[in-house]
């Protein structure tokens, strides 16, 4: 597949410090499959021929779209926010036009009317959101079959220390958001608001076990985000305290996309205690063999949750789960993730 040419459209990552990149695999395919960067605004050229030779990266920046419609075989937007043209491949791009997703709950029918006016192709998402998500399949009804599953991975920074002797609890990390947020005067969730309407949490289950861990806090310890600015919560050294801890606590949220942590923590070789959701099998975890899946009876009664999570915590055996759990965490390198995205995007390419 040496005869695809891919392009990637105003990569405004590449200036993202690596340990602030939750999407990682980005650097990695602009690094080891792209061949071309595209620039709107020729302004800029300077700029990113700086940073991509700080970084040694051996992409030919293009300005011209005469040009790059000659050469190019796939146009490719890793930036979301579809609401800025910028961000969205141009519609008279004569190949294979892809753009990512991202947080497609922000300002949805501004977006989903500029990817329908771009003409764009293929969607990226944080995992098969036509298959695993309501708002999507509702939004996005045109996109069923042709969106491809890029999950967040992990960076080298997230790695198994088998020398720290971790501790016998559930680590509890993540924002905690309500869905209709009182201090919020913004319009930009107007349609995912309305749709969720009848519920109250972003993630149930981080705030069930935010209210577990003020009570139980021999069983969880928590350091859920609670209206923390961004900017305390990149204080925290992640790697690290992941770490520390036997388990986490994952929640894959109402739109049903595992978040970053479900990569990170696994790769620290802490064992993932979620609810089990289409999006969580689709990756390979399955139950008492690299993860555990909370019993449904106990979601909604505290006796019998803290019944089953005394028992998880006594019970495990925590070396077995590691291992293959540690199994499960190589597939999802930000490394491995690019070249099987390559891969997936060669598979709907035409030449």
């Amino acid at each position: 597949n040496k005869n695809m040419k891919v392009a990637i459209l105003n990569p405004s990552f590449i200036f993202t410090p690596d340990d602030r990149n939750f999407n990682g695999y980005n650097i990695a395919f602009l690094r080891n499959h792209a061949k071309y960067i595209f620039l709107s605004n020729p302004l800029h050229y300077y700029l990113y021929k700086k940073e991509l030779k700080k970084k040694a990266i051996k992409c030919k920046i293009l300005t011209s779209k005469i040009i790059l419609n000659r050469k190019a075989d796939v146009l490719l937007s890793f930036n979301g926010q579809a609401f800025k043209k910028e961000n969205v491949p141009y519609n008279n791009f004569p190949g294979l036009k892809v753009y990512h997703t991202m947080d497609y709950s922000h300002k949805t029918s501004e977006c989903l009317g500029r990817l329908k006016e771009h003409r764009i192709d293929l969607l990226l998402g944080y995992a098969r959101h036509d298959v695993f998500c309501p708002y999507f399949q509702h939004f996005f009804s045109d996109f069923k079959g042709r969106v491809l599953s890029v999950p967040f991975g992990h960076s080298p920074r997230y790695t198994f220390d088998p020398n720290i002797r971790k501790l016998n609890k559930i680590l509890g990390t993540g924002a905690i958001n309500k869905i209709i947020d009182t201090n919020s005067i913004s319009n930009d969730l107007l349609e995912y608001k309305s749709f969720f309407s009848s519920c109250t949490w972003a993630h149930p289950i981080r705030n069930t076990f935010f209210n577990l861990s003020q009570k139980y806090p021999e069983l969880i310890s928590s350091h859920f985000s609670l209206n923390k600015s961004s900017k305390e919560f990149n204080k925290i050294d992640m790697p690290k305290l992941l770490g520390k801890f036997d388990f986490f606590i994952n929640d894959t949220t109402i739109m049903d996309f595992p978040p970053a942590r479900t990569y990170e923590g696994i790769a620290t070789g802490s064992i993932m205690i979620a609810k089990q959701s289409p999006s969580l099998d689709a990756l390979g975890f399955q139950h008492n063999i690299n993860c555990i899946f909370l019993p449904h009876d106990t979601l909604n009664s505290e006796e019998r949750m803290v019944s089953n999570l005394t028992s998880i915590l006594s019970d495990t055996n925590t070396t077995a789960l590691q291992k293959e759990s540690l199994k499960l965490s190589s597939k999802y390198t930000h490394q491995n993730i690019s070249k099987e995205l390559h891969k997936e995007i060669y598979a709907k390419y035409q030449p």
